[in-house]
């Protein structure tokens, strides 16, 4: 009877420590359950916020009627601009295939009363390149004591340092030089934020 008793009373401890262990467990998994449930749900809200954020600011941007001019040699960059500007709700965009075809047309806009707004120039294009389209741009902006539109410089085989000189930096104060750079693949995200903080900078 007391070995009989000896072996209940250790099957029952064996039990006890393995709900013991067992519910420790849970509790773990429900800690990291919680955890998941935590971290989803703040990367949620965040997604909601940025969400809300960028639609704000396209709203801005399309509320201001923005007049543009795109020149790109490649009709294919083109239209991919273009696309990016209608998201952004601009409306009035104008093409050209070259630098002189940029320049003309914005003094052609600007000579009608429509100022423009944003200029995008791809560095290499036939005729007079991205980088003398802009100075061509600016000096006709000083001529005729215009207030600059934002010129915005677009290149795959050009980085940033190497443009450096065309950027504004030290020229800001007297208008010269383009205000932005964007390295071709040119993502929607970074040319809609760009054109947000230039327009709003102006």
């Amino acid at each position: 009877m007391l070995i009989l008793f000896s072996i209940v009373i250790h099957v029952l401890n064996k039990r006890t420590r393995e709900l013991e262990v067992a519910n420790r467990l849970a509790q773990g998994f429900i800690e990291k359950q919680k955890m998941f449930i935590f971290n989803f749900s703040h990367v949620g809200n965040q997604a909601t916020r940025l969400q809300k954020s960028l639609h704000s600011m396209l709203d801005i941007i399309s509320r201001k009627n923005l007049q543009v001019v795109i020149a790109d040699d490649s009709p294919l960059n083109v239209a991919m601009l273009g696309n990016f500007f209608t998201k952004v709700g601009v409306k009035n965009a104008k093409t050209a295939s070259n630098g002189e075809e940029a320049v003309n047309l914005y003094k052609e806009s600007c000579e009608m009363g429509r100022m423009v707004d944003v200029v995008t120039l791809d560095i290499d294009m036939p005729r007079i390149n991205g980088k003398i389209s802009c100075q061509k741009i600016r000096e006709y902006e000083q001529e005729k004591k215009l207030k600059p539109a934002v010129i915005i410089l677009i290149s795959r085989n050009y980085e940033q340092d190497q443009v450096l000189e065309s950027l504004q930096g030290d020229n800001s104060r007297n208008g010269k030089g383009a205000n932005y750079f964007l390295k071709k693949p040119v993502k929607f995200e970074e040319f809609s934020m760009t054109v947000y903080k230039l327009i709003e900078a102006k």
